[in-house]
């Protein structure tokens, strides 16, 4: 008989992974809301800008900074408090498991996952609810010691930076007091093109304020760049600010790939849960479910936000690389062909020209990518009827192949 995907994932722990994938669907809900309060371009963005003159040049300063939707701090919440059941949830199945019948009585009250910086801590814990707790859980036990695994003061210098430690902080205070306290942050600048003629400031770890000065650039002197904003979560009790994504991100693969094989294993596995899969079909039954697991997805929604961000960084720099010289065509016949893009084929040009500068510099090849990226963009807004190119001669614009293979070189 085959062995089973997933093995060392007994069937009456197979509903943990829905849970699991419904935490990555709301992080993606997340991300979706931070990648689009963090878009900078026109109006709408979350930061403005203004130049303010000081001697020998000007300041670039931020002087009102957008609102943070509710939402985001509810996504945020949702998603932590999520993986925290999944957590608890493993263990009360493994508990009625062993036990080979419903908890009953004040058994079911027992049934927490504790977070101990110190196993003082944990020992206390223990003995609290040894009087109600069931035997899988009582002291010795190997779920007891799966547990022990996992706390926090396993990590002795920095307990407190534990995910677990950490997921519990943020969800108490979600469930107790208020959501999760995310700011507006400036994550990145980047020049369109390289220049020294603006000096930018060295950005603040946590949140941006107003009146914050980014960049000091020459007098007479006008450098286009990107700036990326992006949103930081407070973690409770500190002063830390980590990017919200990354660290919901964190947690989230810190759950999948440790607590869960931990607590039903005792280890962790090589062969991993997928971050997601179907949720929205029912499965007749749990070899339905495991050949769904198998067809799942283990792209994080980190990951894919990841993408997204630099996906939408590479429209913007390309054209931006690549409108510098005289007979370059107008921006707006540049923006429409970077739009009309793919994501992966907007990331490989990007990816060209930076590598080629890194590779080569500034010499004479430079030149013949650029003029090939300039004759796509050309073709495109004949293809298009574009009225931004209507006085423009396109003598002998590039297929879009042979670009797509020097961009592959």
């Amino acid at each position: 008989m085959p062995k089973p995907h997933l093995a060392w994932l007994p069937d009456h722990h197979l509903p943990v992974a829905s849970t699991l994938a419904h935490a990555e669907e709301l992080i993606d809900h997340l991300n979706v809301a931070v990648l689009r309060y963090g878009d900078t371009e026109g109006d709408d963005g979350p930061l403005h800008l203004v130049e303010v003159p000081v001697h020998g040049g000007s300041e670039t300063r931020i002087a009102a900074i957008r609102p943070v939707p509710r939402a985001i701090a509810l996504y945020a919440a949702d998603a932590m408090t999520t993986l925290r059941a999944a957590i608890e949830h493993t263990i009360y199945a493994e508990v009625e498991y062993q036990l080979g019948r419903a908890m009953r009585d004040k058994e079911p009250g027992s049934i927490s996952m504790p977070a101990s910086t110190t196993p003082e801590d944990f020992a206390i814990w223990e003995q609290k609810g040894s009087k109600r707790m069931p035997a899988p859980l009582l002291y010795g036990s190997p779920l007891y010691r799966r547990i022990e695994e996992l706390q926090p003061y396993r990590l002795r210098n920095t307990p407190q930076t534990h995910p677990l430690y950490l997921l519990v902080s943020h969800t108490n205070l979600s469930k107790h007091r208020t959501p999760a306290v995310a700011a507006a942050r400036v994550a990145r600048i980047i020049p369109d093109t390289p220049t020294d003629a603006v000096a930018f400031m060295p950005l603040s770890e946590g949140p941006s304020r107003v009146g914050d000065v980014l960049a000091r650039t020459d007098a007479g002197t006008q450098v286009p760049v990107s700036i990326y904003a992006t949103l930081a979560l407070q973690r409770p009790g500190t002063d830390e600010w980590p990017v919200l994504v990354h660290e919901i991100g964190a947690l989230a693969t810190w759950v999948r790939t440790v607590a869960i094989p931990v607590l039903v294993t005792g280890s962790t596995q090589p062969e991993l849960l997928p971050s997601t899969y179907s949720t929205s079909v029912g499965y007749g039954s749990n070899d339905d479910e495991r050949e769904a697991l198998r067809a799942g997805t283990y792209l994080t929604a980190r990951e894919r936000a990841n993408l997204a961000v630099e996906t939408r960084m590479a429209r913007t720099s390309l054209v931006g690389m690549i409108s510098e010289p005289a007979t370059s065509p107008p921006l707006s016949v540049l923006t429409a062909w970077a739009e009309s893009l793919t994501d992966q084929q907007a990331l490989d040009r990007a990816r060209a020209i930076r590598q080629f500068i890194l590779t080569h510099g500034y010499d004479d090849g430079i030149v013949d990518l650029v003029g090939a990226f300039h004759a796509e963009a050309l073709e495109h807004a004949r293809k298009s009827g574009s009225d931004a190119q209507a006085d423009v001669v396109v003598d002998q614009p590039a297929e879009v192949d042979q670009v797509d293979e020097e961009v592959g070189k």
